[in-house]
């Protein structure tokens, strides 16, 4: 049996969505209490305010047209994609042709197959953070004017209990 290969898109990233981030010893992180699925169910009514909130945000792009400076648009349920946002990030270089400069030399001498693609990482921490309504948050980068898509959360109210 023989399986297609697809080529991934030329700009793609997705977001995690937990309780908290938490950078160990030798760089790594650990996610507590994440949302699996792209679900998060509430236990009571609307507005919710949780105690914290964070999101892991990966953007990755082919080297050959990477764009550094990204904005990062956070929609909370009811907002359109439209409108401005609730949560606005800018990533910009502190030097123009830093990020590529600094990459190329993190990855001289890979394999080409393993340098074509260049990952950006953003993690952010809400505390508190205030869910309006039920509906969809949801995590877009913006490149160049246009609206990435990066994932997203639906939030909603937990079913009714079941009589055991």
């Amino acid at each position: 049996m023989t399986m297609a290969t697809f080529d991934p898109p030329q700009i793609y990233g997705y977001t995690l969505f937990c309780d908290d981030i938490r950078q160990e010893i030798g760089g790594k992180f650990s996610y507590i209490g994440v949302y699996g699925g792209g679900f998060m169910f509430i236990h009571g009514p609307f507005p919710v305010t949780l105690p914290k909130l964070c999101v892991a945000i990966t953007l990755l792009q082919r080297r050959e047209i990477l764009e550094a400076n990204i904005g990062i648009r956070i929609f909370l349920p009811g907002e359109t994609d439209d409108n401005a946002p609730s949560i606005q990030a800018e990533f910009q270089e502190s030097e123009e042709g830093i990020v590529a400069e600094q990459t190329a030399v993190q990855v001289a001498g890979l394999p080409k197959s393993d340098i074509s693609f260049v990952a950006m990482q953003a993690k952010m921490l809400f505390a508190p953070f205030v869910i309006p309504q039920a509906g969809d948050l949801r995590v877009r980068a913006v490149r160049r004017g246009e609206l990435i898509r990066l994932g997203g959360l639906r939030i909603a109210a937990a079913p009714p209990e079941q009589p055991t």
